[in-house]
């Protein structure tokens, strides 16, 4: 492992932390099942979230689930098991995969407005990137995308592309929404759970070229930050994709621990190049 790496933290520090309050919800009035239904209602929970923190910081969306439902999945609500999660999946390949203009779904339009009217009142909102395989999760058993990716890996290079331009163009919207930080993270998609191989070619075919591309994104906005989850740093490290530098616009750390304390002064080197126009 390299040094780099080695400084991230292995495992995630805050899995017990749900970004959705379920008695909040109840005390504003917020069916768990409706909670991206109306901008207002979204509005209203960050705000009362931030209150709640003592935060100028507000997390979009609540969970990381929204990407998904944009692409077909079927999420239950939240409730006090727990925070939304995928029902019944309804694709069997990764093959399947639909491309669609993630920003067209109601639930992220309503979600890039409260973004915009948030910023606009002054808070700084730190908008949530799912990665690929916590998307997929939603959608399908991940031995699917694990079989194709060993026995058809250019089908599956073909299938992640795609993924890359929606992700690209929704961070695009959420920069021009006035977010002031993209905050990249993929809870499914961590080293524990892909072992090593996986873990490689995540990083390289996926994870570094994307965010090589929203860093740069980030940079021409002037006033979105990139800030990268420590486990997917670590990854990035750990493959050469991540290194440390003096004025780096990348910063790592845990929203769930508060943005306030993230790191400054990475920079990503993935080959933006190489995704999909």
């Amino acid at each position: 492992m390299t040094q780099l790496a080695a400084s991230f933290p292995k495992k995630c520090l805050y899995q017990a932390a749900d970004t959705i309050d379920m008695q909040l919800l109840q005390r504003l009035g917020i069916p768990a099942g409706q909670l991206y239904e109306r901008t207002e209602q979204i509005v209203a929970l960050a705000r009362a979230l931030a209150e709640q923190r003592c935060s100028q910081v507000i997390s979009l969306p609540f969970s990381h689930t929204v990407e998904a439902e944009a692409l077909g999945a079927e999420i239950r609500p939240a409730d006090d098991s727990g925070g939304p999660r995928p029902g019944q999946l309804k694709l069997t390949d990764p093959c399947q995969l639909p491309e669609v203009e993630l920003t067209a779904a109601p639930q992220v339009k309503r979600l890039l407005e409260a973004c915009r009217i948030l910023s606009g009142q002054g808070y700084q909102v730190a908008y949530q990137i799912s990665g690929p395989i916590s998307i997929f999760s939603c959608l399908m058993d991940l031995a699917a995308v694990f079989h194709l990716w060993l026995k058809q890996p250019q089908q599956m290079q073909q299938v992640l592309g795609r993924l890359q331009k929606m992700l690209l163009a929704y961070a695009t919207a959420a920069c021009d929404s006035k977010a002031a930080y993209l905050s990249y993270a993929d809870p499914a998609g961590n080293a524990d759970i892909l072992g090593p191989k996986f873990t490689r070619l995540l990083t390289e075919q996926f994870s570094a070229p994307l965010l090589e591309a929203v860093q740069q994104l980030c940079a021409a906005s002037s006033q979105t930050q990139l800030l990268l989850c420590p486990l997917t740093a670590a990854a990035l490290a750990q493959n050469g994709r991540l290194t440390e530098a003096e004025n780096g616009p990348v910063a790592v750390g845990c929203l769930k621990a508060g943005a306030g304390k993230s790191k400054l002064g990475f920079r990503v080197t993935g080959g933006s190049s190489s995704l999909p126009k």
